[in-house]
């Protein structure tokens, strides 16, 4: 984990009150550091699926919207494959999208074409099943 990511969890901590006069916050950081030490974590937030809607679909979620796409990506992603931002634009694409009155499938927003699982060639070597419209976002 980045040291401005622990920076801020203890802050967070100290701010809340959950730490106890006499205990600092480097004393707090250095302690969650030490857990952090051996171990990696890539975070993505909000922001991240805000800004990835509006560039490639030119719609601005709200945050409520944002952050349940963010906790859908986290609870649906495939382990093989990560979370990459085209994960997070196929949870989007499927959570919001409308749906089709006659089949009740999820149809494309754009174009009202119903949105296929297809496979998507991933950095040349791995494939992966999204969500699309294969005429808007292909």
């Amino acid at each position: 984990m980045y040291s401005h990511h622990v920076s801020a969890m203890a802050q967070r901590l100290f701010d809340a009150g959950i730490i106890k006069d006499g205990v600092d916050v480097i004393t707090v950081f250095n302690t969650l550091h030490g857990e952090w030490n051996d171990k990696i974590a890539v975070t993505w937030c909000v922001q991240d699926v805000t800004d990835t809607v509006e560039t490639h679909r030119h719609v601005t979620p709200t945050h409520d919207a944002a952050y349940e796409t963010l906790k859908d990506v986290l609870c649906d992603h495939d382990s093989d494959q990560g979370i990459n931002w085209d994960t997070i634009l196929a949870h989007w694409d499927f959570n919001h999208s409308a749906l089709c009155p006659s089949c009740v499938e999820p149809v494309c927003p754009e174009c009202g074409k119903e949105l296929k699982l297809f496979m998507k060639d991933m950095y040349g070597t791995n494939q992966e099943e999204v969500y699309g419209c294969p005429n808007c976002h292909s």
